[in-house]
């Protein structure tokens, strides 16, 4: 029988990333185009070696005119700043 002495996270540890920054400077440090395809395994190693369980991934759907017109007109239902809307 062989017991495993290694201590597991009792809850996950979640690291959130702007995907499209993070993508944008990855690409820029390489000097390559980097696409979710091709993220090198380091970066996922590097993460895990810090102690990350999961890795959140936000923004990655497709955005399109539909949305610029909503984020633009409709402040109800997107997070955009209207002119005039900053507190002081």
């Amino acid at each position: 029988m062989r017991i495993n002495l290694k201590k597991e996270p009792v809850d996950p540890i979640l690291y959130e990333i702007n995907t499209r920054c993070w993508l944008r400077e990855m690409s820029d440090r390489l000097g390559r185009p980097i696409t979710l395809a091709r993220v090198p395994d380091e970066e996922f190693v590097n993460w895990q070696r810090l102690g990350f369980t999961h890795i959140w991934l936000m923004g990655v759907w497709t955005t399109g005119p539909r949305a610029r017109e909503l984020a633009l007109n409709e402040p109800a239902t997107s997070f955009s700043r209207q002119p005039g809307s900053e507190s002081s």
